[in-house]
């Protein structure tokens, strides 16, 4: 190999990724990756299925919400699972542990890693609520940190606003201002 030959492969393989555009068949923001759309957009943004593959029948995509955590004992924590809080945007962030303070830009304390959140609704405080994962009960729980907004979660379709400095449980759907968001496993 000549030395510029070397030089453009170097070149070329230092160069960043380039990302797809959105018009080339990418998932709408509102989305999953398994083409799922947020609940609480599925009338504003109903889900339109993939095309099948080399003319296999389509087969409908798997409803993350059916997908059960692994099995844990009480000294594993989420590390070894694939946790993630999605907001209403389409922002997937992977929870890698068990305790996260949240917020746009939250200070980590001793026992937690300061999870920051993009907010597309401008509701969030810096540092606005903790979320914990209880491996022995297999349960998430937030607690609003005093935010200027509050924190809401959502159990069988009631919306239940969380009291400051209580850990509150709860199943999926959440709210952190207006910033709608839920803890889904993957």
């Amino acid at each position: 190999m000549s030395p510029q030959e070397s030089s453009a492969l170097t070149t070329q393989l230092a160069a960043p990724a380039l990302r797809a555009p959105a018009s080339a068949g990418a998932l709408p923001p509102q989305s999953d990756n398994l083409g799922n759309v947020a609940p609480w957009l599925a009338a504003q943004h109903p889900a339109t299925p993939l095309p099948p593959t080399s003319g296999a029948p389509a087969t409908p995509a798997p409803d993350v919400r059916d997908v059960a955590p692994l099995a844990t004992s009480g000294a594993e924590s989420p590390k070894t699972t694939q946790w993630v809080i999605e907001t209403e945007a389409g922002d997937m962030v992977p929870l890698l542990g068990s305790d996260f303070t949240v917020g746009r830009q939250p200070k980590a304390t001793s026992d937690s890693v300061p999870l920051a959140l993009n907010d597309t609704t401008r509701t969030l405080s810096k540092t606005h609520a903790r979320l914990r994962y209880d491996a022995t009960r297999s349960t998430w729980t937030v607690e609003d940190l005093a935010s200027t907004n509050g924190v809401v979660t959502l159990i069988d379709d009631v919306e239940q606003p969380v009291a400051p400095h209580v850990a509150t449980p709860f199943q999926e759907y959440l709210s952190f201002g207006m910033l709608r968001c839920r803890v889904i496993y993957l």
